[in-house]
Formats: structure tokens, C-alpha cells, sequence
């Protein structure tokens, strides 16, 4: 809504408040998965806000840490198919970005490799 409204460095302001409660609580309570993955989804989110004010490096650092969450979910949770599309996203999030900045490469091989995670999905057919 900030975004929309014009406001972007409100929003990133208050992404960045979020992501470090988080990862207060993360930290304090590292055997409650769940703040794993809401400091992924606020990592996600506060990258896409740098994204958008064109700050591709602190977006790139953002989603990278979102991956890195993500993972450590995924270790304690290898069957997860949310843990795996949530890396999956982060992954190609962080290509994208990469890519923008000029990162081809290292764009490309995360692409890969979140192709990788979103195969694994579970077939419910």
C-alpha cells in the first residue's frame, strides 16, 4: 500500500522493522520453525520493495537471506512442498534481480537450480 501510495521509503523503513523482529525471535527461539518462514515471506517482501526503488543490491542481499531461511527450513522440513516453493521463488527472485544488475551467470544458475526445487513438487494428480 505504501508503493502504491508513493511512499517507498516508509515502506522500506517499515520492512526493515519487521525483518529485524523476526530475526530477533528466529534467533531467540531457533526450534520454532514458523518464525523461519515469516522471516523469509519479510525478506521476500522487503525485497521486493527495494526492487521496486531500484536498489538491486539490497534487493539481492534480501532475497538472498530469504533463500537462506528457506534452506534451514527445508533441512528441518525436507518434504515441505510449501518450504520447496518458497525456496523456488526466492531463488528465481534472487536470479531475476542478479540479472538486472548485470549477474547473468550467477542469474542463470539460480534459475537452475530453483527449477530444480519447483520439479520436486509432489504430484496430486
Amino acid at each position: 500500500t505504501l508503493l502504491r501510495d508513493d511512499e517507498p521509503d516508509l515502506a522500506d523503513a517499515l520492512h526493515g522493522r519487521a525483518v529485524d523482529m523476526l530475526n530477533q525471535l528466529a534467533n531467540r527461539f531457533p526450534n520454532v520453525v514458523a518464525y523461519r518462514v515469516f522471516l523469509a515471506s519479510a525478506l521476500r517482501q522487503h525485497g521486493l520493495t527495494l526492487q521496486s526503488m531500484e536498489r538491486l543490491e539490497d534487493a539481492a542481499e534480501s532475497f538472498q537471506l530469504a533463500v537462506e531461511q528457506n534452506r534451514a527450513f527445508l533441512k528441518a522440513h525436507p518434504e515441505s512442498p510449501l518450504g520447496r516453493r518458497e525456496l523456488a521463488s526466492d531463488l528465481q527472485l534472487l536470479a531475476d534481480t542478479l540479472k538486472q544488475s548485470g549477474d547473468s551467470e550467477r542469474a542463470g544458475e539460480l534459475s537452475e537450480q530453483a527449477t530444480r526445487h519447483w520439479r520436486k513438487r509432489p504430484d496430486f494428480e
